[in-house]
């Protein structure tokens, strides 16, 4: 995820056995689509594996660059 599209967001929202996730907004060609990124900074010891973890929602599309 290049930082130079990421943009903190307020969200949370809170999954039972996951723990509470954080947001992260993406600015493309100057249009920002809110939320659109969502991860766990600190989970819960069940869902330790997804730490450092990003996922992408609401229309993105994720394109390898070389």
């Amino acid at each position: 995820m290049k930082p130079e599209y990421v943009s903190d967001s307020s969200t949370n929202t809170v999954c039972p056995w996951k723990g509470t996730a954080s947001y992260y907004s993406l600015t493309v060609d100057g249009s920002t689509n809110e939320d659109a990124v969502w991860y766990y900074p600190s989970p819960k010891p069940e869902a330790e594996q997804i730490r450092d973890r990003v996922a992408f929602w609401r229309g993105v599309e994720v394109r390898e660059v070389h």
